[in-house]
């Protein structure tokens, strides 16, 4: 990612389409064969690629009822080596796909990890709204995409 200040890299088009697309693989692999070892780097590649909320949102919005499981199956393998400073955005991607599920009590164990870490963590916090509300999965329509990308210009 270099070395530059987090807030130019969450602006940086050009830089968050390679983390998109890196991260789409890595993903994409998984989704494609359930068998797959999640390797330490594939791994450490999403903890750190998912930092950037553009490319953690993306991820975000491409987890649904049909692929919910697979997902957890990934982020759950990711939260149990990802490493400060990079656990909120697996955490969230986690708990997400762990609430899209069905598994509302993994998703509460996933909020209360979270909260050690940020306690007003935005994805986390929606979550924990979702929980709270007793809002059932059905109801999940993803973000578009435009709306995902819309503060983001090129360099």
């Amino acid at each position: 990612l270099g070395d530059r200040a987090r807030a130019t890299m969450q602006l940086d088009r050009q830089l968050l389409e390679a983390g998109v697309r890196c991260v789409g693989e890595i993903v994409d692999e998984q989704l494609a064969d359930a068998d797959a070892g999640l390797s330490d780097l594939a791994a450490a590649r999403l903890s750190v690629w998912c930092s950037l909320t553009v490319v953690r949102d993306t991820v975000w919005a491409g987890i649904d009822s049909d692929n919910a499981p697979d997902h957890l199956r990934i982020w759950s393998g990711v939260a149990r080596r990802v490493v400060p400073p990079y656990e909120l955005p697996v955490l969230g991607l986690a708990g997400f796909s762990a609430w899209l599920s069905g598994d509302g009590a993994l998703a509460w164990c996933v909020i209360e990890r979270a909260d050690e870490i940020d306690p007003d963590d935005a994805l986390t916090d929606m979550l924990r709204d979702l929980l709270i509300r007793a809002v059932p999965p059905s109801f999940w329509v993803p973000p578009a995409k435009e709306r995902i990308w819309r503060d983001i210009r090129a360099f």
